[in-house]
């Protein structure tokens, strides 16, 4: 049979009850990482750009730049050609993704403008205009390409995107 061991023995040293907090690694993880070459994506982002700025001069070319530069969605898809420029540049050198809060912000402007426009302004009566025109645009139209790239064709890319090629580790 054994003794119970006592609580207190006084020839050794008191245990700490708290764990010393753990040391940061000497390298960065990008450091370990290997960088990859992704041009389909920086492909896909640049024409995602090329669409949004495409959009952001029409606007601008149909009215004064300051009243264009007044609306959100002309302010969401600058910021959005913006960063998909630098994303795509960034995926071509094999650097180091955007942070997602920039790419995220860019989403969800573009997205709230998009639905916006499709749930409450696109058949409103009076049409919704940039220009202030009482008249709903013709197809194929400036205004209505400017319109159509600005609330339909910049966002869907922008979303597929973020769906497709954006990596699941970065999406929080």
């Amino acid at each position: 049979m054994t003794a119970p061991i006592p609580r207190e023995i006084p020839d050794l040293p008191a245990v700490r009850a708290t764990t010393p907090p753990l040391l940061r690694p000497p390298v960065p993880a990008t450091a370990v990482l290997a960088p990859s070459h992704r041009p389909r994506a920086a492909l896909f982002r640049l024409l995602t750009a090329l669409i949004a700025t495409a959009g952001v001069t029409l606007a601008i070319l149909r009215s004064t730049p300051p009243h264009a530069l007044s609306y959100f969605a002309v302010q969401a898809n600058a910021l959005l050609a913006l960063t998909m420029f630098i994303s795509a540049s960034r995926a071509w050198r094999a650097r180091r993704p955007l942070s997602p809060w920039l790419s995220g912000a860019a989403l969800l402007y573009t997205l709230v403008s998009a639905l916006a426009y499709h749930l409450l302004l696109a058949h409103g009566t009076p049409p919704f205009s940039m220009t202030g025109a009482t008249t709903p645009p013709e197809r194929w139209h400036l205004q209505w390409a400017a319109l159509q790239l600005l609330h339909t064709v910049a966002p869907a890319a922008t979303l597929l995107d973020w769906l497709c090629l954006t990596p699941a580790a970065r999406l929080h």
